[in-house]
């Protein structure tokens, strides 16, 4: 009976993990979240100059990146970024990053014409990243494992509870605790673009025994996303309301612009694996990139929203990398429906009232008005939890706005 009660406890904490993992994936919230990062740091103030967190280059004619080994990029009046011996906040002249509403391109009138405005978004050219060392408990096997988050680069030992206060990336990788039983989930890392970091995200089935005897296998998508997800995770009851999706932002980009290379299998089956059971079947999965602007308001407690912007993309194929993908932002109710479901009005994701309560964000239509909220969800995979094509990677890099 002791054995039985125990698997029975890892099973509940293993499933907490996994259900906060698809819900990362399946919604976007995992993408937008709260209305405020804590600490009150919000992307909005970080891109308007208030909290100069956003990698930023002064777009003055006399502005210059230093580009030696010796190189950093400001993140505020005492915080440096460690970009690697030839990285370049701003990608060369490819990027370029205004630093307030009054921010002009010094380039000339005819210059000025044919430049589009760019700006990277906090953290993310992913040269950054945390190393939280997590032991997983004795019954899984009680192994150290690596969790990365990105953020200031550093290492914390120990099973903790993380908050992302300063960067406003929160991804699948997560630590969960139920009654004592530990286990991590890891399939975001850093890997490598050109002379620097690139997030990697993979379509894996976590295997592992309990005790040695019981195997389970467990199949999620990499996913990041703009939001805070509550660690640890420790109920299965009301997963979604652990991450709270979406952050301050008040301006109205024409495009999310990205670096991203992939690699799907198209083996034209997919595996459905939640814990037991494990199943194949016909179909294929896709990676999928998604941005929604929304604007939020709340009344007695409930938060409601109009959808301001959306745009997406699916990939569905192997690619090299490809420098300044673009994805339109469509403003307004489209004139078409979007191909991926998230990308559709929905009322899944959650975010903190003002009661510090997470609730519904229930989308209630489109609108033109200025947007609150911001979320950037990116994925390995875009299907129902706990299905997809194991094998499946999606790297990303340098994701900003073009205005």
């Amino acid at each position: 009976m002791k054995v039985k009660n125990l698997r029975i406890l890892f099973f509940q904490a293993f499933f907490v993990l996994a259900a906060t993992v698809c819900h990362a994936e399946k919604y976007m919230y995992s993408v937008s979240f709260a209305g405020r990062l804590e600490n009150g740091s919000v992307l909005d103030e970080c891109l308007q100059g208030g909290n100069s967190e956003v990698l930023s280059v002064a777009q003055k004619s006399d502005s210059k990146v230093n580009q030696g080994p010796e190189a950093k990029v400001n993140q505020g009046p005492e915080a440096k970024a460690n970009q690697g011996p030839d990285m370049n906040a701003a990608q060369g002249e490819k990027w370029k990053v205004a630093q307030g509403e009054d921010a002009k391109v010094a380039q000339g009138e005819e210059a000025k014409a044919k430049q589009k405005i760019r700006e990277l978004l906090p953290y993310a050219d992913f040269e950054n990243w945390l190393s939280r060392i997590i032991k997983e408990s004795d019954i899984l096997g009680g192994d150290s494992v690596t969790v990365y988050s990105v953020a200031d680069n550093g290492v914390i030992r120990g099973n903790r509870p993380y908050v992302n206060t300063k960067s406003p990336w929160a991804s699948s990788n997560v630590y969960a605790e139920v009654k004592g039983v530990t286990k991590t989930n890891v399939n975001v890392r850093p890997g490598v673009h050109g002379n620097g970091k690139c997030a990697v995200l993979s379509t894996e089935i976590m295997s592992f025994k309990v005790f040695g005897a019981v195997k389970v296998n467990v199949l999620a998508a990499g996913a990041i996303y703009t939001g805070v997800i509550k660690e640890p995770v420790s109920s299965l009851s009301d997963s979604f309301g652990m991450i709270n999706m979406g952050i301050p932002f008040t301006r109205k980009p024409s495009a999310l612009v990205f670096d991203y290379a992939s690699e799907m299998r198209n083996s034209g089956k997919v595996i459905k694996a939640s814990g037991l059971s494990r199943k194949e079947s016909q179909g294929r999965d896709k990676a999928i990139v998604l941005v929604i602007l929304q604007k939020r308001w709340e009344k007695d407690g409930k938060i409601y929203a109009k959808r301001i912007a959306t745009g997406e993309m699916l990939i569905d194929r192997s690619m090299p990398w490809q420098e300044d993908s673009r994805i339109e932002l469509v403003y307004g109710k489209p004139a078409s429906p979007f191909e991926a479901k998230y990308a559709n009005l929905h009322s899944e994701f959650y975010a903190l009232n003002s009661e510090g309560k997470s609730v519904p964000v229930n989308e209630v239509g489109w609108g033109d008005d200025t947007p609150t909220h911001l979320i950037v969800y990116i994925s390995s995979g875009s299907l129902e939890p706990y299905m997809g094509e194991p094998g499946n990677r999606l790297m990303i890099d340098n994701v900003g706005f073009e205005y």
